[in-house]
């Protein structure tokens, strides 16, 4: 045990020196005040630590319906320039390499040297995609109307000021280019994912896939899926719990598009997922000069 631990914390080091360059670069750019300083080296230590248990949930099979459900939604063309706006550990990535998606260029971004590290060493063989360190809270440095595609997954709440996050989303989305967010529930619980993901596993097909999965659902959970399941409880939900993040409901998701984003999208649904816990929000941007009524 002793062995294991000291090789977690080895490769974390070595994941952490990965993007040690840039994130010097970057670390105090923009950011006056110690107090900032203080309260982003902690926001990283945070999601520094949880990339070290953060791949366990692409085990659930919720999660990945949520993943599906975003390529779907996203209906990738050739040519396309994606934007994957705190991309983790490129769990993304690495679920649509398996779909055989078209030839696109994907821009992902993490504020985590470490889930940068660990997304791009999974992701190693996917040469459409690049890992960019980037801070969500600021301006994103792209030029207006960069990209045909914008996704960000369970990041939004996390964010000081989302409505900032979305609007800059839309500035440097094309017109006629396609965003779709997804942000946990602000009653969100893990207990009616694994339900979920146990009722799932019922409907795998062939009695060795079911027992396959059953088990190595145990082992997950019991090892890294406790380590994750920790964080939430004891760091993510208590900081919920004390405003420092915020996530939105279904009225305030929809008040940023048709109010706050000034007639830019159209076609804008919200809808439910990752068994209930997820809000899943779509929208096209106008065409220059349309008007969205």
């Amino acid at each position: 045990m002793k062995r294991r631990a000291e090789t977690q914390k080895t490769s974390v080091h070595e994941d952490q020196r990965v993007f040690k360059g840039q994130y010097e670069r970057t670390k105090y750019r923009d950011r006056p005040g110690t107090c900032t300083k203080v309260k982003n080296r902690r926001e990283q230590f945070v999601w520094n630590l949880y990339a070290r248990f953060y791949d366990s949930i692409y085990h659930l099979i919720p999660y990945r319906k949520l993943l599906w459900d975003t390529y779907q939604a996203l209906d990738f063309k050739p040519g396309m320039k994606i934007l994957d706006a705190g991309c983790g550990t490129g769990n993304f990535e690495k679920f649509i390499s398996e779909k055989n998606p078209p030839p696109i260029q994907i821009e992902a971004t993490d504020f985590s040297p470490v889930m940068l590290a660990r997304a791009q060493k999974k992701c190693k063989h996917l040469g459409y995609v690049n890992f960019k360190l980037a801070d969500l809270n600021k301006e994103l440095d792209y030029p207006a109307g960069t990209f045909d595609r914008i996704l960000s997954i369970n990041v939004l709440y996390a964010l000081e000021d989302c409505c900032f996050t979305i609007q800059g989303f839309l500035r440097i989305l094309k017109p006629e280019g396609k965003i779709v967010l997804t942000s946990s529930k602000p009653d969100f619980r893990f207990s009616p994912i694994i339900q979920d993901h146990f009722k799932r596993i019922k409907n795998i097909w062939g009695i060795s896939r079911r027992v396959a999965t059953l088990l190595k659902t145990f082992v997950v959970v019991s090892t890294t899926g406790l380590g994750s399941g920790l964080l939430n409880i004891y760091v993510i939900n208590r900081r919920e719990r004390r405003g420092i993040y915020r996530s939105l409901s279904k009225e305030e998701f929809a008040s940023i598009f048709e109010r706050d984003s000034q007639n830019i999208v159209q076609n804008l649904t919200i809808d439910s997922s990752f068994a209930d816990q997820n809000l899943v929000a779509i929208a096209t941007k106008v065409t220059s000069g349309m008007v969205q009524k």
